[in-house]
């Protein structure tokens, strides 16, 4: 669907249509005024903007966008993490999570699951995403220190920033390597500019065939390959 098909559906065909084709992005409050919930969805290659009248549950706009400025708000909260009790965004309380529990007792690796994300972060297409992730999938990020659940979510919030990375002709690349080395704990590089400039390590634990936890980390010292 493209944004002037959506914008020539009327009220209840664009309802419909977020219902059955939209991924939730995130939330956010007016600060002022009466208080009105506004949620952000992504649908194929645009964004729409649900405001809704908290006091009254009326819905008063659906609109599209693919504006990025208006796009920045909730990716500034998806960075946030919003609040520690959030359902969707959590922050990690103890520090960096253990280092993301670095030490990955019990870690479940499945190369086919990581070189399908790989080929998705290379291509920054949100699209090769859909079922890769279980429905209860947790994403840990160490900087910013902020955690996802939940497969619409995540897909979400990734769709979101790899449209940003493309706005922004940011050069970012993923490679599949091997965690300390193990040819059977496959992971992936992340580099930044070029091949030269390694930034992070995504680790991969599967289950039942699905991604089950994703765990992005910044910390050099673990990079041992």
């Amino acid at each position: 669907m493209t944004i002037t098909q959506f914008n020539n559906l009327n009220r209840k065909q664009k309802l419909l249509a977020i219902n059955t084709k939209g991924i939730e992005v995130a939330k956010d409050f007016t600060r002022y005024g009466e208080i009105k919930l506004m949620t952000c969805y992504a649908i194929d290659n645009f964004f729409v903007e649900i405001v809704m009248h908290v006091a009254n549950q009326d819905i008063e706009e659906v609109e599209a966008f693919v504006d990025d400025e208006r796009l920045d708000r909730y990716t500034h909260i998806g960075m946030r993490g919003i609040l520690n009790d959030d359902p969707v965004f959590f922050s990690m309380v103890k520090p960096v999570a253990d280092k993301l529990r670095i030490e990955f007792k019990d870690f479940n690796y499945n190369k086919a699951l990581t070189v399908k994300l790989a080929k998705a972060i290379n291509t920054l297409d949100a699209n090769l995403l859909e079922d890769l992730f279980d429905e209860d999938i947790v994403y840990e990020a160490q900087k910013p220190l902020f955690a996802i659940r939940g497969n619409r979510h995540i897909i979400g919030y990734l769709y979101m920033l790899f449209r940003k990375l493309k706005a922004k002709n940011r050069q970012y690349f993923a490679e599949l390597s091997h965690y300390k080395n193990d040819k059977h704990k496959p992971c992936i590089i992340i580099y930044t500019g070029n091949k030269n400039n390694k930034t992070a390590i995504v680790m991969v634990n599967a289950i039942d065939n699905k991604i089950n936890k994703l765990y992005y980390f910044t910390n050099k010292s673990v990079f041992k390959f």
